[in-house]
């Protein structure tokens, strides 16, 4: 929430276990940057190629949203990153080769190594 923008949207997409789906939230944050909170609960196709084209025409700048860039053999590492919320958005490619197209386009990636 730190990150949202003042009157900023923050979407919720959980899947957690019901025992463990319980988080705290900065009450004073929400309310004095007037954030609004919402759930969601699955994408559908349409969702997902929406996604894509606002990614692809540049209108979302995915260099604010990955964080993090690894290879397949490096599957735990980055699967770990994401579970214990060290990065945002991780990139796990085939190989190192595309690891290194990525880096031409994200060169500010950290690597998983």
């Amino acid at each position: 929430m730190q990150l949202a923008a003042p009157l900023g949207k923050i979407c919720l997409f959980s899947g957690m276990p019901k025992n463990s789906a319980q988080i705290s939230l900065d009450l004073n944050l929400i309310h004095y940057k007037q954030l609004s909170l919402y759930g969601t609960s699955s994408s559908s196709p349409y969702h997902n190629q929406t996604a894509l084209n606002l990614l692809a025409n540049n209108k979302i700048n995915a260099h604010k949203i990955i964080s993090h860039i690894g290879t397949l053999d490096k599957f735990e590492e980055c699967f770990n990153f994401a579970q214990t919320h060290k990065g945002l958005k991780i990139i796990t490619t085939p190989t190192i080769e595309d690891l290194q197209d990525n880096l031409k386009t994200f060169p500010e990636l950290h690597i998983i190594n």
